[in-house]
């Protein structure tokens, strides 16, 4: 009988943002085609490999956990797909395929978290709700337009119509998501934003 002793997994990407979540007891990080998720032992304290989840075929290029449920984890990767995984199941729960451009950051709508929001390096913003398989993917037209690529965005926490968005030319913008019409704030920063 064989039986494993050690693994070694693929690296984690250096090309990608949000490619490493955390959530309760667990960790991800994401390799070229495959999720890893760790979760911690209590019993000896240390983090401990439980599964390996892959259903991509192309990179995967972020991950984000869902803020009010623990197990829920969305991927999104260049072939074009936005996964919902049940990461305590192993198992896909939701499944958006052919989004019209390569997904490169994701997250969460924190004013409903069954919402998820992508966007491709021009800012192109989409809105999903996974759960409801008769809702259309939306535009949020708020947010686009950008003279510089998007390299990472993040929702405001407590004020649900704000968003932040870094910039690969070093500026930052702040989005009002249902005013009638957009306002744009931009900052200046000397290097490319790792993270907003």
């Amino acid at each position: 009988m064989v039986k494993q002793v050690g693994l070694l997994p693929a690296g984690c990407q250096p090309w990608n943002n949000d490619v490493i979540a955390t959530s309760g007891d667990r960790f991800v990080y994401c390799a070229t085609l495959a999720i890893y998720v760790y979760q911690l032992d209590k019993r000896f304290r240390e983090f401990k490999l439980v599964s390996i989840m892959s259903e991509h075929k192309k990179t995967i290029t972020a991950i984000a956990f869902n803020p009010s449920n623990k197990d829920i984890l969305v991927s999104c990767s260049a072939d074009h797909k936005v996964i919902v995984w049940d990461c305590a199941q192993q198992k896909v729960v939701a499944l958006l395929e052919n989004t019209r451009d390569v997904p490169i950051g994701i997250g969460w709508c924190f004013h409903g978290s069954e919402s998820i929001t992508f966007t491709s390096r021009r800012g192109q913003f989409f809105r999903w709700h996974y759960l409801n398989p008769a809702t259309k993917l939306m535009t949020v037209k708020e947010v686009t337009g950008f003279s510089s690529d998007v390299f990472i965005f993040r929702w405001h926490q407590k004020n649900t119509s704000k968003i932040a968005l870094g910039h690969r030319n070093g500026t930052i913008s702040i989005c009002h998501i249902g005013k009638s019409r957009k306002t744009f704030s931009y900052f200046n920063v000397k290097a490319k934003p790792l993270c907003v």
